[in-house]
């Protein structure tokens, strides 16, 4: 293919946007590497779907022809849009891209260093921390910023010191550096960033940066700021208190007296009901929580007008949810307010909130115009739940909207059966199809065994889609006749109401019921096969296990799908060797199913097969695999589940630790003690090790010597729920920690596990401890340890 390299650039320069997104497409196909320059141009059209077609193309381009020319755009001066676009692919290619970009963060030109700088960042490019650590001494000042910012995207602790020192620099470089420690979020930062609120040119951004890392020991210092003459830093301020309290009320901590009642100044309170209407939303945010937490009831009507945006909607209603029913003018308002999400955000808070006129306030918004509003109407009914709820849900299951029917019946089913059954029985009887269907399908969902012979004479309904309605319920309810009754509608004239019927005896999880299903594993219907496969799995019989591996080799990939998960359900032993050949299926789901029903199976022999999974090219069949290893417990999978806490996919690393904590062998417990470092494997790492017990503890007390402030507590956290002297000694050393939160857990996990020989420590720490935190925490143990 021939190229006419100024023919396309003036199209790409004066033609319409199909012409221009055409000459993209025949671009990219060609391969040339002397499209790449019109593509550069193409990426800054003002067109999107232009923009993005010349952005694929070229990531798609072979990058031996592609990096030399993005180096080129980037080199040159007097196109700044080449330019801007060769940076744009640049961050969106390939590991090889980073290392184009790392040789050019040497480069002679201070230009291109500081354009590497950029990208490094922006790719988030962890081979560059080292690099740009030395770039924070880059002669160039704009490459030194450059560096300090980069550093911050990419978030590795590492960087934490050398940005410290960048502090104590030029102010052009403390903005980035601060901005920079408070993206990575490591509390060693504190103290420096706090040195800075004096400075009256960085005391804004050392407050944000702060209420992102540090802890409570940061308090004592932000409070003054909360009365700050210049609104930008007050509001700064109370972000910053704010989330610090945030953070350690999601921890099970209390909300800090000394912070509310700070907060509860009278000039505070006004300033913060004034900022609801404020143009910042972040602002608006902090405002609605800590109004929230101060349980003010002049912010009801201003929060529920916050209801209307859907940014601020969930923070307006746990807030107004805390506040509680204190202004009943201003609730009765929202309900009658002309926007919908405002009366349905009104309905569901009234719901939470529960005041005794509750059904009193909502009921006349069932029949609201919008249907929203109505089944948020409905929802509410059934959790305030009065005598009256039942007969106004009851007379909702023939509503026109189907999802007010089904909002009614959720909520009929979270009532009482004794108010509920009389209703929906007299309702089968109903001369409208419709309610009859909603009334049996309710019936099921409350599985009151009372309900059995009324919905067995609706399966003798007329209608089709009754009778499936009625076996469906029958499904859910343990009664005589039931099973009896379904086996008789195996022989239904319709279809459907067949499969029904097969499914329902599958609930009742009667291996007897086999005897019936197993003859429909030949029925004409594909259908019909594959409810009665997955039926069969539900009622575990193990003479079906033979008729069912036949299905394993199916042409139908569902009813492979269904034969695969009835033999997991099964738990069938001889299907181990089966199970293991789909493991090597083309399709994946087909090997993720597998993975996992050799997981319920449990049987070791199928460890080497699912190590081999490990490596599967998709994210899903890894994670089953790693989840499977897990439930079979063989220490043989350690090396595998080890190895796959490097997976690039989060979910994947996820499975392998929670794996690893179900196996408990002593091997993976210094690994998992360093995956506590990673914010996405924290909980399950916790998780892991709390099932490893004292298996882990060597590990805890040596990762305790060298980790960060927020590893060590959570290491404490684990400590205090071993029963053994080594954790003891651990939680008392912990007393003593530089880390205010690591004393406060330390001391808080002494007094639950009623350690006596820790009194004299709390005590001192009570009477001492400069952190109001730990010693708030001091007097909680010692009053777990006060004899009763």
């Amino acid at each position: 293919m021939t190229l006419d390299i100024q023919a396309a650039l003036e199209a790409l320069r004066t033609g319409e946007e199909p012409v221009r997104r055409r000459v993209v497409e025949d671009l990219g196909r060609s391969g040339q590497p002397e499209a790449v320059a019109p593509l550069l141009v193409a990426v800054a059209d003002e067109s999107w779907p232009v923009r993005q077609a010349a952005a694929e193309a070229l990531v798609a381009f072979d990058e031996d022809a592609l990096l030399p020319r993005l180096e080129a755009a980037l080199r040159n001066d007097e196109d700044a849009g080449m330019r801007n676009a060769a940076m744009e692919i640049y961050v969106k290619l390939g590991p090889r891209a980073g290392e184009a970009l790392l040789r050019l963060l040497g480069d002679t030109d201070e230009e291109v260093r500081n354009f590497a700088a950029v990208m490094l960042g922006a790719r988030r490019e962890r081979r560059a921390v080292d690099p740009l650590i030395a770039a924070l001494g880059d002669a160039d000042v704009n490459v030194r910023h450059a560096a300090a910012a980069s550093l911050g995207q990419i978030g590795d602790p590492k960087a934490v010191l050398p940005l410290i020192e960048v502090l104590r620099t030029e102010p052009w470089l403390q903005y980035p550096a601060i901005g920079a420690l408070g993206e990575i979020g490591d509390p060693q930062a504190a103290p420096a960033l706090l040195d800075l609120l004096a400075d009256e040119l960085l005391r804004g951004p050392a407050m944000e940066a702060l209420g992102r890392l540090a802890g409570r020991e940061a308090l004592p210092r932000l409070v003054p700021h909360l009365y700050d003459p210049d609104p930008l830093l007050r509001n700064m301020a109370i972000q910053a208190v704010v989330a610090i309290e945030q953070r350690a009320t999601a921890s099970g901590q209390s909300l800090d007296p000394e912070v509310q009642a700070a907060l509860r100044h009278h000039g505070l309170v006004d300033h913060l009901l004034a900022t609801l209407a404020d143009d910042e939303p972040n602002n608006r945010r902090t405002a609605a929580i800590t109004l929230g937490w101060l349980k003010e009831p002049r912010a009801v009507r201003p929060l529920i007008d916050m209801l209307a945006e859907p940014a601020l909607q969930e923070h307006a209603t746990h807030a107004l949810v805390s506040i509680g029913f204190q202004d009943p003018e201003a609730w009765a308002a929202g309900l009658a307010h002309p926007q919908d999400p405002v009366r349905q955000g009104t309905i569901r808070c009234l719901g939470f909130v529960a005041p005794a006129e509750g059904i009193a306030l909502v009921a006349p918004l069932i029949h609201d115009p919008s249907v929203e509003v109505r089944a948020e109407a409905t929802a509410a009914i059934g959790r305030l739940g009065d005598e009256d709820a039942a007969m106004l849900l009851f007379e909702l299951l023939a509503d026109e909207s189907e999802l007010i029917q089904e909002s009614a019946m959720g909520a009929l089913a979270r009532l009482s059966p004794a108010r509920v059954v009389p209703l929906l029985l007299q309702a089968l009887a109903n001369d409208a199809v419709k309610v009859r269907i909603r009334a049996a399908e309710t019936l099921g969902l409350v599985r009151d065994p009372s309900a059995a012979p009324a919905l067995m004479s609706l399966a003798e309904d007329p209608r089709e889609s009754v009778r499936r309605a009625a076996l469906k319920a029958l499904g859910e309810i343990e009664a005589p006749g039931v099973a009896e009754r379904l086996r008789r509608a195996l022989g239904d004239e319709s279809s459907l109401v067949r499969q029904q019927a097969v499914l329902s005896l599958g609930k009742l999880e009667d291996p007897e019921a086999a005897a019936e299903l197993l003859p429909l594993l030949d029925d004409p219907d594909p259908k019909m096969r594959f409810v009665a496969l997955r039926a069969l799995g539900q009622v575990r019989n193990v003479e079906t296990v033979p008729r069912l591996l036949g299905f394993l080799d199916d042409r139908r990939k569902e009813l492979r799908f269904a034969a695969v998960e009835a033999l997991g359900s099964i738990r069938a032993f001889s299907a181990v060797r089966p199970l293991t050949a789909v493991l090597r299926d083309l399709d994946r789901n087909l090997r993720r199913a597998a993975a996992d029903s050799l997981g319920s199976i449990g049987d070791p022999q199928a460890v080497p097969a699912l190590l081999l999974a490990l490596e599967d090219e998709h994210w899903s069949v890894r994670c089953a695999a790693a989840t499977a290893l897990g439930r079979i417990r063989s220490g043989k999978a350690v090396p595998g589940l080890l190895a796959r806490l490097g997976d690039d996919d989060a979910t994947v690393r996820r499975a392998a630790v929670a794996a690893m904590g179900e196996i408990g062998d002593g091997r993976s417990a210094g690994p998992l003690v360093r995956a506590l470092a990673d914010a996405a494997l924290q909980p399950a790492a916790l998780e892991a090790l709390r099932r490893m017990g004292t298996a882990a503890l060597g590990d805890l007390e040596r990762a305790f010597a060298t980790s960060e402030p927020e590893a060590r507590r959570l290491v404490v956290d684990l400590a205090g729920g071993l029963e053994d002297q080594r954790g003891r000694k651990l939680l008392l050393a912990a007393l003593a920690d530089d880390s205010a939160q690591v004393r406060a857990e330390a001391a808080l996990a002494l007094g639950e596990g009623g350690f006596m020989d820790a009194l004299r420590p709390l005590m001192d720490l009570k009477a001492s401890d400069p952190s109001p935190e730990v010693r708030q925490a001091a007097a909680a143990a010692l009053k777990k340890l006060a004899p009763r």
